[in-house]
């Protein structure tokens, strides 16, 4: 039977593979013959009667084929392979003529399915293999004459499967091979899966004794296959390919193996438990091949392979009851912390040099909690080397130990040599009084066990990375240096105003506006291993109005305020997370200049106020999405400045001193992501005293329109002393005693400023525009700036 892209829906039982005919019952004895009769002497003695004839066989049952092609196949159960019949019935004996024997029952047909790329829901059960026939039973002695003996029993015919892509419910209870009837042998069964996601509820290999183990066979090279039990009785049990899950496993006798790059998961029925299939990748790529077989214990369930009677490998299909060299295990630390029972019970096998096992450490597993792993085997060889024991979690080692055929592994306290030994610290208080979780509904828990894992994060450097930059988000993108910046821009903007109305002795008052500028790269933020670059992009305003007096002797005195605002962006780059940093500053500044003949004085006190939206880029996989935070930060400062003016036909001289005081402080915040909050940091303060000393050159030029044009070339040093670097603390919630801390450059002690500007007046307007770089160490600041005032 064929089906081709067609739906079929059998309510009833389907039965492929005839069953034989039943033999057919012996012949009964003859009767003895009757005395002959006569009248004159004696009557000849009747002869003895014949031996019953012989029952005719059964004849055998058909074998079946179905073909399923790009179909849908409904089932309510279904037996492939016929019963064999019951061999018929002796025939009875009669006074010297023995009965017939019964005829043999005819043996059942053989049947096949061939499922391609199609679906199927059986909603029964599906036998591979009928039942074997049962032995007739004999007729009638008569006195010492035997009967007929019952016929032979018919062998039950075979059932295949074959399912080649697709998917869908095989059945709720698969059964490969059927039952002995004494004398017919029952018919084996053989399921084979080649490609598709099929399930069923139990499988069972073998229900009677059969001829050969590999008789009844389950053999799967590729596609998944999930059921809820799996029994072996008789048969084998062959995983040459894809994934294999089953919640149980009842092995008693027979054949098993996983090899071929396939997996074997006992314990849960889900394909990708415990993500140990991320695991697995990032074992076979650091020995840079694929494991041969993988059994994955899980879900507290525990691989019973003790029977002396089941031949089993992994990683080789040899069946030497051992784990070959190229095989990987899995299994979970924490559901056996606080049961008896181990993983993995080995009876007699060893476990090769070079197997490789991987322990899940997850559910809250903590520092030196310790479990059995296994019960079978030698302390020499019924282990894993300890070389070949990986943890999941970069935080914890996994220590083996043996007493007798007792195995045992311990979780202890692994380094982490690529981090700063304070956050190492602090990860490793976490392991100790939380434990490692990955699906913590701690989301700060949850964040550093997901980072630290292989199975989320494969590459050591980056899980480090990621670390140390979620914990000190503001240090890498540099919120204090933004702060300072968005601080100087303002600063400057007065200063540069003062300074073009200094040599201008005549009273009135001025209204004036700066467009500010600063694009600045910096490299402030090292840890360790971990160094940062962060660029950033300022823009603002600044709007001034100030009134100058003349004193006559006593000089001029300018007097004024200003008001700024803007924002800007700061985005990181280095070997640290993405970070970017959206900003909008705000402040003022009082300001004031006096001026008597050549010399000159000006002071302000100035505001600045920041607010910082902070967004840092994780990697995929880890949970939460991206990391944010709010960081409020503001500024005060006071400075003052001395210049004095030499006169000369090329140009005009003004060297300038000057000190200045900076507090600078941000506010504590908190580190989140969609899951909750992950870091603490501690609210920070620096004083920070710098004192400029330069000299400016310019020349004016007036038009015989009336204009006036003045170029400025100005060349400063600053140097900075107190706290130009900023500290940041930082500790998981509830976990302030156990922090990490890093510090990032806000300005540098030396810093070197150019600047060229020319200004432009006539009557009563102004307008100017200046380029400024300043040079350290740890930063580069452009800074361009454009003006108008209007006097009156």
């Amino acid at each position: 039977m064929s089906l081709n892209h067609s739906r079929l829906t059998v309510n009833n039982h389907l039965q492929a593979g005839g069953a034989g005919g039943e033999g057919s019952r012996g012949g009964n004895g003859a009767q003895q013959g009757n005395n002959g009769v006569t009248y004159s002497g004696k009557g000849g003695e009747g002869a003895n009667g014949g031996m019953g004839g012989a029952g005719a066989a059964g004849g055998n049952g058909g074998n079946a084929l179905i073909h399923v092609t790009d179909s849908t196949l409904s089932l309510h159960s279904i037996t492939l392979g016929g019963n064999g019949a019951s061999g018929g019935q002796g025939g009875d004996a009669a006074l010297n003529a023995p009965g017939g024997m019964g005829g043999a029952g005819g043996h059942g047909g053989q049947a096949s399915l061939r499922f391609e790329n199609s679906k199927i829901l059986n909603g029964g059960i599906m036998q591979l293999g009928g039942n074997g026939g049962k032995t007739g039973s004999d007729g009638s002695d008569a006195g010492a004459t035997a009967a007929g003996r019952g016929g032979q029993g018919g062998n039950a015919g075979n059932g295949y499967a074959q399912f080649n892509g697709g998917s869908g419910q095989i059945a709720t209870d698969i059964q490969l091979g059927g039952k002995n009837g004494g004398a017919g042998q029952a018919g084996s069964g053989q399921l084979t899966i080649t490609a598709g996601s099929f399930s069923a509820n139990s499988l069972s290999i073998g229900q009677a004794d059969t001829q050969n183990s590999s008789d009844n066979q389950y053999l799967q090279t590729g596609g998944i296959f999930t059921t809820e039990r799996s029994a072996l009785h008789a048969g084998a049990l062959r995983i040459d390919g894809g994934l294999y899950a089953s919640s149980l496993l009842d092995a008693s006798r027979g054949l098993i193996e996983v090899t071929k790059q396939a997996a074997a998961i006992i314990g849960t029925r889900q394909l990708n438990a415990e993500r140990w299939q991320q695991g697995a990748e990032w074992m076979a790529q650091q020995q840079a091949a694929p494991f041969d077989g993988t059994l994955v214990i899980a879900a507290g369930q525990s691989a019973n392979l003790s029977s002396a009677d089941v031949g089993w490998s992994v990683g080789s299909n040899d069946h030497q009851q051992h784990f070959a060299g190229s095989s990987l295990t899995v299994i979970s630390a924490k559901p056996y912390v606080s049961q008896r029972s181990a993983p993995l019970l080995t009876g007699e096998g060893r476990i090769d040099t070079n197997a490789k096992m991987m322990v899940i450490a997850d559910d809250n597993l903590k520092t030196t909690e310790a479990f059995t792993a296994s019960l079978g085997g030698s302390a020499r060889d019924g282990f894993w080397q300890q070389q070949n024991i990986v943890s999941t979690s970069r935080l914890l080692n996994m220590i083996a130990s043996s007493s007798g055929n007792a195995h045992r592994l311990s979780a202890e306290q692994a380094a982490l040599p690529l981090l700063p030994q304070d956050t190492a610290d602090l990860l490793a208080d976490m392991a100790k009084q939380q434990g490692v979780n990955t699906h913590s509904a701690d989301a700060s828990q949850r964040f550093v066990s997901q980072v630290m894992d292989i199975r989320f994060i494969r590459d050591r450097v980056v899980a480090s990375r990621v670390v140390q930059s979620a914990l000190h988000m503001a240090s890498v993108i540099g919120v204090q240096h933004t702060t300072f910046m968005a601080l100087s821009a303002a600063e400057q903007a007065v200063a540069r105003h003062l300074a073009s109305d200094l040599h201008d002795s005549s009273s009135g008052g001025n209204l004036w506006a700066t467009l500010l500028s600063d694009n600045s790269s910096s490299h402030g933020f090292s840890s360790g291993e971990w160094q940062a670059r962060a660029a950033t992009h300022l823009g603002g305003v600044a709007l001034g109005s100030d009134y100058r007096t003349d004193g006559g002797d006593y000089g001029s005195l300018t007097s004024g305020i200003a008001l700024n605002a803007g924002g800007g962006k700061s985005s990181s780059r280095g070997n640290v997370s993405p970070t970017r940093n959206d900003f909008n500053f705000w402040g003022s500044t009082l300001y004031s200049s006096w001026q008597l003949d050549a010399a000159s004085v000006m002071a302000d006190v100035s505001y600045t106020g920041s607010h910082n939206r902070l967004k840092q880029q994780t990697p995929a996989g880890v949970d939460g999405s991206a990391l944010r935070a709010g960081v409020n930060s503001w500024a005060v400062s006071s400075g003052i400045k001395v210049n004095y003016l030499w006169q000369s036909g090329l140009a005009d001289v003004e060297p300038h001193a000057g000190v200045r005081y900076t507090l600078l402080k941000s506010e504590g915040f908190k580190t989140h992501n969609e899951l909750g909050n992950l870091f603490d940091t501690a609210s920070g303060s620096q004083s920070i005293w710098s004192f400029p000393l330069g000299v400016s050159l310019s020349k004016a030029f007036t038009t015989t329109a009336g204009y006036q044009i003045k170029p400025t070339i100005d060349l400063t040093w600053t140097g900075n002393s107190g706290d130009v670097t900023a500290k940041s603390r930082s500790w998981m919630p509830g976990e302030e005693g156990s922090s990490s801390t890093t510090h990032s450059t806000i300005t540098d002690h030396s810093v070197f400023s150019g600047n060229v500007g020319i200004e432009l007046s006539h009557q009563q307007l102004g307008y100017s525009l200046n380029y400024q770089l300043n040079e350290s160490s740890h930063t580069s600041d452009n800074i361009i700036q454009a003006g108008v005032k209007f006097s009156f």
